[in-house]
């Protein structure tokens, strides 16, 4: 990284001149110095990027060049010896626990933090990778990044991921596809939370031969067009046409991989170009009247709203329909998801300028999602709870409607509509969704489905960390946990949702306790032997997910985990820096039933 600074404060000779070199190695221009008073002149005069000093000094001088703001601020990094000397820290400073960490270690570490600055990206709670979301770091943009900062390294992400050596990309999969075409499906990604490792050991060959502005330029020409949905099916024609018209290259090897018929999303995987050209040729390959497409619905359509916080590619992948909420800044509204993402609404929300609301649908938008769905599928709309909005209402108004019931489809069958009040929100809510959608893909019913859906919301573990009560407070979401207002200098109440509502559940002192304390919980009520499904979502706090995920996966059984971002409706309501976990430990049935198929990435 060019041009950066690193202001080190550190009394003992050997450390300092040994960390010195070290990053200097690296190519950072270092200022050591010996105590706090030649730190403070030196950053005056400087403006570090980075400074590292001790814990033990956090409380005094060193403190007012930590408590700077604006652009030229620079991020704090303590040292001490164990977790114990972070909890007094600041929550916005980074720590590095030295117990154990030779100077080599510890210079990758502060490196790592140095590239998270470079790069834009959090560093994760231990200083060991890079951590967010694609949401506000799209894909493009961290590869771009990444190849200015001459970074080496994995980026993981859910199913997939790349592998970097000085800042160029040599190799990306995603599930069974690599190379250009996994880079491609990677460039399509809108939102998911990802993790940079950086070093170079135990990097793999170069597989991708490709320079970066050839794979950039293969990523944009991708993203033009829309994909055949995953489960449609193509059949061969047998006909004239099939033998009287000449065919591409590309177009051979196509009908060359229908057997009897084919689902879209194997042909997608099963040849080597990039998914857009594949699907052009289909469309053409259609029209010629070559092949003929159909579309594998199940018998039953899940809807439910944005409040659900599901990942994009979940979304997509299930077919689950999603009915946005609307969100107002004062006069200004917005259409939640649609003309407001996560990224901008934070930024909004950080400026503080007014405090957002939120709105449901209105009945007509569930009517006219239901109707014209009813004519070919019956619907399960499953939504949050009713204790936290009139959504659910709303959905169970137009299902009751005169017109909806009287509606009779050509085959003369009566539709069916299971609206569910789901008692939860976010990512709770997100996963009886996707339970529903995977409950019609094994031909469960809608009345089953609703069923089932209702007993299982009762048994989700739903535990969440804010860092302030002042937002729930502000909606009139915060239920029980109302007598905790006030008086909670330093505290990070640990809240559930319960019977639909917010509950108080636990309260910690410190940032880096509430974690640990809510893993600990969670162990109450679930058994760490048997398989856990579930997901972490947060506000705008990719490292602290990260760090949940650690935990839960050290602490559980994890069959499946998703860590996603809270969107702006459910962002308006807890604030920024809410991380939570949502937990649900299945019989035998159950996981099979409910659980990732086999072949699907289980975890983030």
């Amino acid at each position: 990284m060019q041009n950066a600074s690193v202001l080190l404060v550190e009394r003992d000779p050997e450390r300092r001149r040994s960390l010195g070199f070290g990053l200097t190695a690296e190519g950072y221009e270092v200022v050591p110095t010996v105590d706090e008073a030649e730190a403070v002149r030196f950053a005056d005069a400087l403006a570090p990027s980075v400074v590292v000093a001790p814990a033990a000094l956090a409380a005094g001088p060193i403190a007012v060049i930590g408590s700077r703001s604006g652009p030229d601020a620079p991020t704090m990094l303590y040292l001490g010896d164990d977790e114990e000397e972070a909890e007094s820290l600041p929550s916005e400073a980074l720590f590095v626990a030295t117990a154990g960490l030779d100077d080599a270690r510890l210079v990758r570490r502060i490196r790592l933090a140095l590239v998270a600055l470079q790069v834009g990206v959090e560093p994760d709670y231990d200083l060991k990778a890079l951590v967010g979301d694609f949401a506000h770091t799209p894909p493009l943009d961290l590869v771009r990044r990444l190849r200015v900062a001459g970074a080496s390294g994995r980026v993981s992400l859910e199913g997939g991921g790349l592998v970097l050596r000085d800042g160029e990309v040599i190799a990306a999969s995603v599930g069974p596809v690599r190379g250009v075409k996994a880079f491609c499906r990677l460039a399509r990604r809108v939102d998911g939370a990802f993790r940079v490792e950086l070093g170079d050991d135990g990097l793999p060959p170069r597989e991708m031969l490709e320079e970066f502005d050839s794979l950039v330029a293969a990523a944009i020409e991708d993203a033009v067009g829309e994909l055949p949905e995953p489960r449609s099916r193509y059949e061969v024609r047998l006909g004239p046409s099939l033998f009287s018209q000449p065919f591409s290259t590309l177009q051979q090897q196509i009908l060359g991989e229908i057997h009897g018929g084919a689902r879209a999303g194997e042909l997608l995987d099963s040849i080597p170009v990039p998914d857009s050209r594949v699907a052009r040729e289909l469309e053409e390959l259609v029209a010629r009247g070559v092949l003929a497409r159909t579309e594998a619905l199940p018998a039953v359509t899940v809807i439910t709203d944005s409040t659900a916080d599901l990942p994009a590619e979940l979304v997509r992948a299930h077919q689950i329909e999603m009915v946005p909420l609307t969100v107002l800044f004062g006069e200004t509204r917005y259409v939640d998801r649609e003309e407001l993402e996560p990224a901008r609404f934070y930024e909004l929300l950080e400026r503080g300028e007014e405090h957002p609301s939120t709105r449901p649908p209105e009945p007509s938008r569930f009517a006219f999602e239901f109707h014209r769905r009813l004519q070919r599928q019956d619907v399960v709309s499953v939504h949050i709870s009713e204790k936290m909005s009139q959504t659910v209402v709303h959905a169970r108004q137009a299902a009751s409607d005169p017109a909806m019931r009287e509606l009779t489809r050509l085959t003369g069958e009566t539709p069916r509509i299971e609206v569910v009040d789901s008692g939860q929100v976010s990512l709770p809510l997100g996963l009886l969704a996707l339970f529903a959608a995977r409950l019609a893909e094994r031909d469960l019913d809608a009345v089953e489905i609703g069923r089932r859906l209702r007993e299982i919301g009762g048994r989700i573990t739903t535990l969440f960390v804010v860092d302030t009560l002042e937002y729930l407070a502000r909606g009139g979401r915060i239920g029980k946990a109302k007598a905790w207002l006030g008086g909670l200098m330093g505290i990070k109440p640990i809240l559930g949702v319960q019977e639909g509502e917010v509950v108080p559940v636990s309260r910690v002192r410190g940032r880096r306790a509430a974690l640990p304390r809510l893993i600990e919980l969670a162990g109450e009520r679930l058994d760490a032997e048997r398989p856990v499904l579930g997901g972490i979502a947060h506000a705008n706090a990719p490292a602290r997910a990260d760090r949940l995920r650690e935990l839960l996966v050290e602490r559980f059984s994890v069959a499946e985990l998703y860590v996603t971002e809270m969107g702006p409706v459910v962002g308006t309501h807890v604030g920024p820096g809410c991380v939570g976990a949502t937990l649900f430990q299945p019989d035998s049935e159950e996981l099979e039933l409910l659980g990732p198929r086999p072949g699907a990435a289980a975890s983030a």
